[in-house]
């Protein structure tokens, strides 16, 4: 899995580049990797279109005008499954756990236990980012969309957040999947912010002490080296997840959810992909993506 320049690994356990080789040999090779338990965190396995990119989820780089930024900054986290899920657990979280995808193509969707729930997606901001971003807004506005009451959006105003963000993304939006524990802290943030506005939220995420006590108890973790608290990090994740029939991405340094059109907990996989792709598609050279999907746990 490549890394970025300035997130050097620890360790280095598997180093392979194979260009040219079948879908089906790459099957082959995740199964015995996997299986075997060789595939670590400060790998350096590269796949064709594949996500394999592990570094630190990222900041507020380029920070939205309609976002208030907070001078409050946490360290990033890892864009490591293992780390998700021991955070969502540590936060009362329902059982999910948080596994690899590791390329947009059907034999490695096949491999991702089911159900699938939601789908965090690491992407490096750039220029093509944000025009992109800039120019969907637009097109929102003029055009509209339709966006269900029970889909939760917060922004994200605390600096390096956004894993924690994309995080809570997921789990509140599948609540009719999986319930949330009633005494743990995402049913009572739910509880205490679902009447509030995406910005209201944002300070509410701000000022709660129990999620960055959680927060600071993970972001160590990981097998990359942990950037200081000041270093930009011009990587961020949005969270993709299925509700009501519509397939929704939420980011929040946005200034809404965005409806991707229809979806099912049976189709969700593929059509959480295939925006990923869309994602790819606008930046074909770069190679800092990385899929997680959120799963059922596996008893």
């Amino acid at each position: 899995r490549s890394r970025s320049a300035n997130r050097l690994p620890r360790t280095g356990h598997l180093r392979c580049m194979p260009i040219a080789l079948s879908s089906c040999c790459l099957a082959f090779v995740a199964v015995c990797i996997l299986s075997s338990g060789a595939l670590h965190r400060p790998t350096d396995l590269r796949l064709p279109a594949a996500l394999g990119w592990k570094g630190r989820l990222g900041g507020l780089p380029r920070m939205s005008k309609d976002n208030k930024k907070s001078h409050k900054k946490w360290l990033p986290l890892e864009a490591n499954p293992d780390v998700m899920t021991e955070y969502i657990m540590k936060l009362g979280g329902p059982p999910v756990q948080c596994v690899d995808v590791l390329t947009t193509e059907d034999w490695a969707l096949d491999m991702v236990p089911k159900p699938v729930y939601g789908l965090i997606l690491l992407f490096p901001i750039k220029d093509t980012t944000e025009k992109h971003r800039e120019e969907e807004a637009a097109r929102v506005k003029a055009n509209g969309q339709t966006v269900s009451p029970k889909v939760y959006f917060t922004k994200q105003t605390v600096g390096n957040a956004c894993g924690t963000v994309g995080i809570l993304h997921t789990v509140l939006n599948i609540r009719d999947k999986q319930p949330l524990g009633a005494e743990g802290f995402f049913n009572k943030f739910l509880t205490k912010t679902m009447p509030l506005s995406p910005d209201q939220r944002a300070e509410a995420l701000e000022e709660d002490d129990e999620i960055e006590e959680a927060h600071t108890e993970v972001e160590q973790q990981g097998q990359s080296r942990v950037p200081t608290r000041d270093a930009q990090v011009e990587t961020h994740f949005a969270a993709l997840i299925e509700m009501d029939g519509c397939l929704y991405e939420l980011d929040g340094r946005k200034e809404f959810p965005i409806n991707h059109g229809p979806s099912s907990p049976g189709t969700f996989l593929k059509d959480a992909v295939r925006v990923a792709g869309q994602f790819m598609a606008r930046d074909p050279g770069e190679l800092r993506f990385s899929m997680i999907a959120v799963c059922k746990a596996v008893e």
